[in-house]
């Protein structure tokens, strides 16, 4: 038990901490925001679970609200991450509304308890009814069809945002959407998991209690690690996903009002603009900074890329930066800089995009194109 315990600490701590390098920022963006959040209602609930749990019990005299509100966090944090993912593709999404399953909950079982205080118990983070007490006794069941169905909502939402970006994202906003695909499927895994063994401890009477409590901690333990360890790896990327992209990608208006010349016309003014202004340079350029400078939609502009020059935005701008990190490296007025130095100045943000781009255009790694220019000139 007492392992049990440590690893619940642990989870809770690396949750905490994870916390305070995220409010380290000047200033958070929404996503930020969103993942601050939820991260707090599952610290919250790990804390809820270690503290009415068999080895502390430091709230088994609690009043009957801290039990409810501790057992429905669920309610919240599984919300949260839907609305976490998807709120690139609906910018606009009412997360308020995401709050009526919690709020239904607790008014529901807070009822109940005026009304059958001496038939409801609560221990080990479980509400027990002595007697059935029709509808309230279900309230398992009601939470886990809410956990699932957001669930299972926030891993679509992420399938959907993946292909719409396809197009118009970076490669280093792409690899956050896979990684949030991931951190659902992991949530799915809990999902199932816990609810398998809730319904085998409280439902089947199979499985004690306490070790219920148990195998609830460590899983919700583990995924609070692995949460945080992939949000403090790539939480600076939220900020470069732009909504407006989607918004004007999915009007679909631009296929039918251009034709095949007039395509190839604007991706030659796209080529034109790009090299003469070196807009590459800038990690942060975007379709949407193109498309301020030119006045044009961003939607237009994506399909005169993909028509006019067969590729996407962002295959585009990462040619021109290896295009400019060769160049540098052959003059050699840079060699005061390491080759990620160099990459970074050339407008590449990550050191994996900048690897990949550059084996996909020369068929070598940097260190290998380097040495062989060294060859060529001896």
């Amino acid at each position: 038990m007492l392992a049990i315990t440590s690893i619940a600490i642990s989870g809770i701590a690396v949750g905490l901490f994870t916390l305070l390098l995220i409010f380290k920022n000047e200033k958070l963006s929404k996503p930020e925001k969103l993942l601050v959040f939820w991260i707090t209602a599952l610290v919250l609930n790990l804390m809820y679970f270690l503290l009415v749990g068999p080895e502390l019990e430091l709230l088994s005299d609690s009043p009957a609200i801290v039990h409810i509100i501790g057992i429905g966090l669920v309610l919240i944090h599984v919300p949260v991450l839907y609305v976490f993912c998807s709120r690139l593709f609906y910018p606009k999404l009412k997360i308020l509304w995401h709050s009526l399953p919690f709020v239904i909950y607790l008014l529901s079982i807070g009822s109940a308890y005026l009304f059958f205080d001496d038939l409801m118990d609560f221990r080990y983070g479980f509400i027990w009814f002595r007697e059935a007490v029709f509808p309230f006794n279900y309230y398992g069941i009601y939470i886990a069809l809410v956990s699932g169905i957001y669930t299972f909502a926030a891993f679509f939402a992420i399938r959907k945002q993946k292909s719409m970006l396809s197009q118009t994202q970076s490669g280093e906003v792409r690899n956050v959407l896979n990684w949030l695909e991931y951190w659902v499927m992991a949530a799915i895994v809990f999902f199932v998991l816990t609810y398998l063994v809730i319904e085998f401890s409280v439902s089947l009477d199979q499985i004690d209690l306490k070790f219920t409590f148990q195998v609830i901690s460590v899983f919700l333990s583990i995924y609070i690690i692995y949460v945080s360890y992939w949000a403090i790896r790539k939480t600076s990327a939220f900020q470069h996903l732009n909504p407006s992209v989607l918004l004007e990608q999915s009007q679909k208006n631009t296929s039918s009002t251009l034709s095949a010349s007039e395509l190839e016309s604007l991706a030659q003014e796209i080529v034109e603009i790009i090299e003469n202004e070196k807009y590459y340079l800038d990690p942060d350029f975007s379709l949407t900074t193109l498309s301020n400078a030119m006045n044009v939609p961003s939607g237009k502009l994506s399909l005169a890329i993909n028509t006019g020059l067969m590729m996407n935005f962002y295959d585009l701008i990462n040619s021109y930066r290896v295009r400019e990190f060769k160049k540098r490296l052959e003059h050699g007025g840079d060699n005061h800089l390491s080759l990620l130095g160099l990459a970074f100045e050339c407008g590449f943000r990550s050191k994996s995009t900048f690897n990949a781009f550059f084996k996909k255009d020369t068929g070598m790694t940097p260190s290998s194109y380097k040495k062989s220019l060294k060859k060529v000139s001896e």
